[in-house]
């Protein structure tokens, strides 16, 4: 009896007993339980909303962003090729395009049959074999057979006899003929710079002037002494 009532449980720890008598829930508290998990859940979704609207306005931006950088890549090169094309601006490349369109409308131009006749002309005995002209200085290279050194001096000097086509002419180089070729035992090379084209004048400045004596002091003296 002693024992039995040594282990039943005082009554001092029943007054300790902190968690308070064992309640089950009722309908509110697991109400309010869903509704929590609902508003969780309901957040989540919003929260995944907004990240991928996000998301497409980053994309339409950067699409923006493309397409400006592509108009003015394009406004740029518009406005290169019409600078390129306006009147006075001149790309370097066309320049150098010009340049050579010049010096060779230069060598179309340039009165060849002159220099040829003019060179035939003063090539008696001799047999020509190659012309190169340049344009920009106005110099022939003439490369030519010729018996001997007579007959290139000879050559030399009739190119430079002829005044209306040719400015001047030089024996510039001379080696044998190894073989010889028929009657031509040397080889020339004989440079000669063409006259410059010289427009014809009108023909008041062809008119000589008004002629002009002049008469000694001593002569005009006695001229008035003999009118006395």
């Amino acid at each position: 009896m002693q024992l039995t009532k040594f282990l039943d449980k005082p009554r001092w720890a029943a007054d300790l007993d902190l968690l308070g008598p064992h309640v089950r829930p009722g309908a509110l508290a697991w109400a309010l339980l869903l509704g929590g998990a609902l508003a969780v859940v309901a957040m989540g979704q919003r929260r995944s909303d907004l990240e991928e609207r996000e998301q497409r306005a980053q994309a339409q931006y950067e699409h923006a962003q493309r397409l400006q950088r592509a108009l003015l890549n394009r406004t740029r090169t518009a406005a290169a090729v019409q600078a390129a094309s306006a009147p006075g601006v001149v790309p370097a490349a066309d320049a150098r395009s010009l340049q050579a369109a010049a010096r060779l409308a230069a060598r179309l131009s340039h009165p060849w049959a002159e220099v040829f006749s003019g060179i035939e002309q003063a090539a008696d005995g001799v047999a020509l074999l190659r012309l190169d002209h340049d344009a920009d200085s106005g110099i022939v290279q003439i490369d030519a057979a010729v018996r001997d050194d007579q007959a290139a001096w000879q050559f030399v000097e009739a190119l430079a006899a002829d005044g209306e086509r040719f400015a001047e002419a030089e024996l510039t180089e001379r080696q044998p003929l190894d073989p010889p070729q028929g009657e031509f035992g040397l080889r020339v090379r004989v440079q000669v710079r063409v006259a410059e084209r010289r427009s014809v004048p009108p023909a008041s400045a062809i008119a000589p002037p008004a002629a002009r004596v002049a008469v000694p002091a001593s002569a005009a003296s006695a001229a008035a002494k003999g009118g006395r």
